[in-house]
């Protein structure tokens, strides 16, 4: 599975989850973030396979570069 690393969560926009995540303006909106909630990539809206495939090695190579 290409997310195996990843903890995936779904979160609802409302007065609570502003606590934990930031704003989104638009949805759906992804983060990838690191352990420490630093945002390493956000993708907004739905897209294809192949280019959401990319955005996962964009946020791969972000996060082996700061280790």
């Amino acid at each position: 599975m290409r997310l195996k690393n990843y903890i995936l969560v779904k979160i609802d926009r409302d007065e609570v989850s502003s606590e934990f995540v930031p704003y989104a303006k638009y949805v759906p909106t992804i983060y990838f973030m690191t352990p420490k909630q630093k945002i390493l990539e956000r993708v907004t809206g739905y897209f294809n396979v192949s280019d959401f495939k990319s955005w996962i090695d964009d946020a791969d190579m972000k996060l082996k570069n700061q280790k």
